[in-house]
């Protein structure tokens, strides 16, 4: 599950920054005044002379900010109405979801012993319902929310490359319960909310200043 954003995506500001912005860094203040809705990634990382992981981040936080949307043909790239449609065969299945989740992650067991809380997919769950709550009311909380879940991770040495594989093993069992509605739309949905909350709890390793 790859954590970059299509070639075709553009970011567009949605809102004022707020009165403190001269405090985010220069990086931050630059990508949030060529997020324009013209301009992918790629091109902003190009114009700043910086990598486009770096970019990708920055993004990241301010998309989970609020201050910036991500669109891919003038449509949002996370698709809440795809969202709820899938979550919802979740939350009516929820206890054979979250036996096949722990399932698949107990084939990898270099990825278990880092998640082999009796209670970590329910838990994963109970926090992924809170951040699709938070997101669809614009609440601000949210970034903190994910920063802090990133920051109890970093104890555990939890890597990038363990929240793509948990996302992937998560997407694989929700595309088996959707059955049929599965869509590459769908799909697309997911991954790119996940590579978001990916980039965010990261940042609350302190790796990244924004």
């Amino acid at each position: 599950m790859s954590s970059r954003l299509d070639q075709d995506v553009v970011s567009c500001c949605t809102n004022l920054p707020p009165a403190n912005w001269k405090l985010w860094s220069r990086d931050t203040q630059k990508v949030y005044a060529l997020s324009d809705g013209t301009r992918t990634e790629e091109r902003i990382a190009l114009l700043l002379g910086r990598t486009q992981a770096d970019v990708h981040t920055i993004l990241s936080v301010l998309f989970l900010s609020g201050y910036i949307t991500l669109q891919r043909g003038g449509h949002d790239v996370v698709d809440f109405a795809l969202l709820e449609t899938s979550y919802q065969v979740i939350v009516s299945q929820q206890k054979a979801f979250l036996f096949d989740f722990r399932l698949a992650i107990f084939e990898r067991p270099d990825v278990f012993s880092l998640f082999s809380s009796p209670h970590f997919e329910s838990n994963f769950l109970q926090a992924l319902h809170t951040i699709l709550l938070k997101m669809q009311r614009h609440d601000p909380s949210v970034f903190q929310f994910v920063q802090q879940l990133g920051a109890r991770h970093e104890k555990y040495g939890v890597t990038r490359e363990h929240f793509r594989l948990v996302g992937g093993f998560f997407l694989t069992v929700l595309q088996r319960y959707v059955g049929v509605l599965w869509t590459r739309p769908m799909q697309r949905t997911w991954e790119a909310l996940f590579g978001v909350l990916t980039d965010v709890m990261l940042f609350g390793y302190g790796q990244f200043t924004v």
